[in-house]
């Protein structure tokens, strides 16, 4: 039996559905595949990288003159393998890096300086030189991969360090791929490596602190948290000088979790889309084979007659559509292969490191079988309608002379134009079909919705970002540039002297210190915010409870909570300079940054376990920050000490952490928009082409009786444009009630249980009127072909 023959034949009288089905499963295998191949490979690539240079596994910076007492307490960790201790200078005043050939916006950041040799290789963390230039000399420098593939630097360019207004300038020699300070979003610094020369004489400028830098190697990094409790715990217990600060320490496995978090949201959403338009790639192969059924009864009943059997017919329509899913699955495959570049940048944007595009055999093959599983069981299920088919019937071509269906809409009542009439009277005439096309444009609307305000409250209006990664936002921030934070300025005063000031709303001071919390069950060391004033915080992330009013009150996040197992009201105990005292948590709070991990209290709490440095940071809120620049100049007109005292506008730093996560979120909504507009396209032209086809006698009737072109084209219009806005308006809808929890489900692994994500008005219109005008262009161009028809054949072809 040719049942190949029937298949093909049947794909020949219906290209336009053959060439929609190919291009949304194109489409559907392009976006699974990328997005499953990153979420799946991105962690073992990170780790894969790191052991390559023989990396990092717990960073570690604390002051110098206690490298015996820190050695001894590294080395005692019953993992510990190896460790590199080295000078390390960083910026304590405002930073300001500029690449002089690009003549970019000055960017403000901290800064860490770290020595290099060329001619030594280091045990640990032995970088790889991407990019290298010729010559190394004296003034060269090499910069963050993160630099390169997100501010396009490129080798052998001016580059400008300016800190306290003393500038260094350098020539960049390459870059390079640190894991544990990929991005500004995971670790807001950036890692600089200078000459030996060049790096002692920076020791000599203001405004910057020697550190004591420990890079340790486990015997398994998959220790690396544990390492780091227990290192915490070690110090805080031996070392009670008011003189040690920790300034940094982190595990690897908590740094590869945030530099690889955002991509892993935003490849999620990627998968979710593509199992949205796998969706419609169902719906729509059950319209195109009802629709084949119903045009091609009589044949279906001539080839019933001569012997083939309903499984045949059945195993022809199988065949069909697995030949269009393969072709699709290829072409798609090819495409992502093909788009590896495209890809590639945006996962290096917001991972900050070199990502490398290799086929993933093993997805390859899910995806294949994923997308044609689901081609041939929606084929099977609906082709069996043809075993309830008889020659009989198929050779009458069903019954039409009678629709037993209540008249919705009767034409003798209707106060619309007969036109218009006879359009709406076949929506219910064909009630599934306009059910399932309005659900596809809700599916549409709602993932295009969801992706543009993630770009509306991500992007353009960050508020919503800065509430959930949690870091508290003043407008200006002041320090101290003395390392040890017992000498220099005095915040408390600076801080009650501030608030009179007219255009200044508030001030309060912070710093922060290494705390053990212990309840029942569970211990954590966590580096606890220290307030004067915890209720005056600009950014709100308390989602239960309120902020800390009382000194044996803290907050702690719902991360801290849940590894704790407390939740608000209940008591912990926390320990410091070896004092230990009880604590009720007050509040509970959320955020993105640190791994969801947090802990607020006040400074009449800190003083009860003998934490009583003072503060090193002074937070400034202005009720007018049109101009910060002006008001950081009259602050420093009025005070005498300006020498020991940085000033910086804090939205400048904000914005260069957040720009690895909003620089990959640009990327990926763009082709979300493309994806949407094409896959509503192709629906709703797949679907009138299908309604010219069931209408073809019905047209050639109406023009037989003296209907008009312009007439037809206006109920076709009719009877399907009020479908797509009602599905439109329905995805606009699911939109605004779902987007927030859906963020949640996104961000729950760090700890987000509550979203404020706003839906603007204008963008829910915008998309609304967006979509329903364009189902009119389409409907209106579909329908020109009406023009064609010629009454006499449309009523006798079959």
């Amino acid at each position: 039996m040719n049942i190949w023959l029937i298949a093909k034949s049947n794909m020949k009288k219906k290209k336009s559905n053959v060439i929609v089905l190919f291009i949304l499963i194109m489409i559907v295998t392009m976006l699974l595949y990328s997005s499953v191949t990153i979420n799946k490979n991105v962690s073992s690539f990170i780790d894969e990288k790191n052991e390559s240079v023989n990396g990092t596994h717990i960073e570690l910076m604390t002051s110098k003159g206690f490298d015996k007492e820190v050695s001894d307490i590294i080395k005692s960790e019953k993992h510990y393998e190896d460790c590199l201790n080295t000078d390390a200078i960083v910026s304590i005043s405002e930073a300001k890096v500029y690449n002089k050939d690009l003549d970019d916006n000055k960017e403000s950041m901290s800064v860490c300086f770290n020595a290099y040799d060329p001619g030594h290789r280091n045990k640990i963390c032995d970088y790889k030189i991407i990019d290298k230039g010729k010559k190394w000399e004296k003034d060269s420098i090499i910069l963050p991969y993160y630099m390169k593939v997100v501010k396009g630097y490129e080798t052998g360019q001016k580059f400008e360090v300016t800190i306290d207004g003393q500038k260094e300038k350098f020539k960049i020699y390459g870059f390079f791929e640190d894991i544990m300070m990929s991005t500004p979003s995971s670790m807001a610094m950036y890692e600089l490596f200078v000459d030996n020369a060049r790096f002692d004489s920076i020791k000599g400028l203001k405004g910057i602190s020697i550190l004591d830098r420990y890079r340790i190697r486990l015997d398994n990094m998959k220790y690396s948290d544990d390492a780091v409790s227990y290192i915490s715990d070690e110090m805080t217990k031996k070392i009670s000088s008011d003189q040690f600060v920790v300034n940094l320490n982190v595990s690897y496995n908590n740094m590869k979790k945030g530099s690889s978090m955002f991509i892993g949201i935003l490849m999620t959403i990627l998968a979710i889309f593509s199992i949205l338009i796998m969706a419609i790639v169902v719906i729509v192969i059950r319209f195109s084979i009802n629709m084949n059924l119903e045009s091609n009864l009589p044949n279906i009943g001539i080839l019933e007659s001569v012997g083939y059997t309903s499984s045949l017919l059945r195993l022809a329509s199988v065949m069909e559509y697995i030949f269009i899913a393969v072709s699709g699955i290829i072409v798609g495959l090819i495409a992502a292969f093909g788009a590896s570049r495209k890809i590639a940048l945006i996962v290096s944007q917001s991972i900050g490191i070199n990502w490398e595009n290799k086929i993933d055999v093993t997805v390859v093959m899910i995806t294949v079988i994923v997308v044609t599983a689901m081609v041939l069981i929606i084929t099977a299920i609906t082709s069996s309608k043809i075993k309830k088919i008889t020659p009989l019937d198929a050779l009458r071509n069903g019954i039409q002379t009678h629709n037993f269906t209540k008249n919705h809409l009767p034409l003798l009542n209707s106060r619309l134009d007969l036109n218009s009439s006879l359009g709406i009277k076949n929506i219910f005439r064909h009630k599934k079909q306009n059910i399932a096309i309005a659900f596809i444009v809700a599916l549409i609307v709602f993932s295009g919705e969801m992706m543009l305000s993630l770009y509306h409250n991500f992007v353009y209006d960050q508020d919503s970002l800065i509430n959930l990664v949690g870091l508290e936002k003043p407008d200006i921030l002041i320090k101290s540039k003395q390392s040890d934070i017992n000498e220099g300025v005095d915040f408390d005063k600076m801080c009650d002297e501030l608030v009179k000031e007219d255009n200044i709303s508030r001030a309060i001071t912070c710093r922060a210190s290494n705390m053990i919390v212990k309840s029942k069950d569970n211990k954590m060391t966590i580096s606890a915010e220290i307030y004067n004033e915890p209720e005056k915080v600009r950014i709100n992330t308390l989602v239960s409870g309120r902020h800390v009013k009382h000194s044996n009150e803290i907050n702690i996040s719902s991360v801290v909570a849940e590894r704790l197992g407390v939740n608000k009201g209940d008591t912990v105990m926390i320990e410091s300079n070896k004092k230990e005292e009880a604590y009720v948590i007050s509040g509970i709070t959320q955020r993105i940054s640190n791994l969801g991990i947090s802990l607020i209290m006040s400074e009449e709490g800190a003083k009860r376990i003998n934490c009583t440095a003072k503060p090193d940071s002074l937070y400034v809120y202005l009720n007018d920050a049109s101009d910060i620049k002006g008001e950081i100049k009259q602050i420093k007109a009025s005070y005498n000490n300006t020498s020991d005292i940085v000033y910086s506008d804090f939205d400048e730093i904000y914005q260069s952490v957040l720009s690895s996560f909003t620089g990959s979120l640009k990327s990926l909504c763009i082709i979300f928009v493309i994806v949407t507009i094409i896959v509503i396209a192709l629906i709703i032209l797949l679907v009138m082409k299908m309604k010219m086809v069931r209408e073809k006698r019905n047209m050639g009737i109406y023009k037989a009786i003296g209907f008009t072109t312009i007439q037809i084209i206006w109920q076709n219009v009719m009877s399907f444009a009020p479908v797509i806005s009602v599905g439109a308006l329905a995805g606009v809808l699911i939109g605004k009630l779902g987007i927030n929890k859906a963020c949640v489900a996104a961000l729950s692994l760090c700890g987000i249980v509550k979203a404020n994500l706003t839906v603007p008005f204008l963008l829910v219109a915008s998309i609304f009127v967006i979509t329903t005008i364009l189902s009119f262009i389409i409907c209106i161009l579909a329908s020109l072909k009406v023009r064609k028809i010629e009454a006499y054949k449309m009523i006798t072809e079959q």
